[in-house]
């Protein structure tokens, strides 16, 4: 059994469908998580290869193809890059990357403009090295992109995976619990403060997907 450091992907050595499951808890240092705002402009990158942190977790299809990002707007970060921010909202490019049944990270086959223009979400990603960012612009990746942003009373937006659920928490919100957790050196960790925290908050506990990650007693958690 492999399981990937990014994006709660459970897949056999030998086949095939994988399982995916879209709630951070602990997030590893060289990780990224925000809440941002998608803009209606866009860029594009050329041709290139599937990002090193897919090949680094050996879930990648190493075929180069064109690339693009969309311009959003950050106003929370955590995780690596938290420092870029400061006081001032952050103009960010992300670039998405999409899945194939095996989890293997293969190019972004939709329209580069991959969040309506005005939707704000959490997302949870990868920064690029600052030699590799667009018109220095702090530039993220974001690998099986169908599956973000979480957005609020959406439950989880996608192009392939839609979940919808009618009580869901609002991104800042969920920024605010992942935070928590983050801070935690381990997933075991991790979900005792989960616990933990919805002991001190029953409402919010009871709303998406915080409901789900109790509900599944840590056993989704990379």
């Amino acid at each position: 059994m492999v399981t990937s450091g990014l994006m709660w992907i459970v897949a056999t050595v030998v086949a095939v469908p994988c399982t995916i499951t879209v709630m951070p808890t602990y997030v590893p240092d060289h990780l990224t998580y925000f809440v941002a705002t998608a803009t209606g402009d866009t860029v594009g990158l050329g041709r290139q290869g599937i990002p090193q942190i897919a090949v680094d977790m050996g879930h990648y299809n190493q075929i180069a193809g064109p690339v693009t990002g969309q311009y959003f707007l950050v106003d929370r970060i955590g995780g690596k890059g938290r420092e870029l921010k400061g006081e001032r909202v952050l103009d960010a490019v992300i670039v998405p990357w999409n899945f194939d049944g095996a989890c293997q990270t293969v190019h972004w086959n939709w329209s580069g403009r991959w969040v309506d223009p005005g939707t704000r979400g959490f997302f949870l990603a990868s920064l690029r090295r600052k030699d590799r960012w667009v018109r220095d612009t702090p530039t993220f990746d974001v690998l099986y992109a169908s599956a973000f942003p979480m957005v609020s009373g959406g439950g989880l937006r996608g192009h392939e995976l839609r979940e919808y659920y009618e009580d869901t928490l609002k991104p800042s919100e969920y920024f605010e619990l992942v935070q928590r957790l983050s801070s935690e050196p381990d997933r075991d960790a991790a979900f005792q403060e989960l616990k933990r925290w919805a002991a001190e908050n029953p409402t919010l506990a009871e709303k998406y997907p915080a409901s789900r990650m109790l509900d599944n007693n840590g056993s989704n958690f990379f």
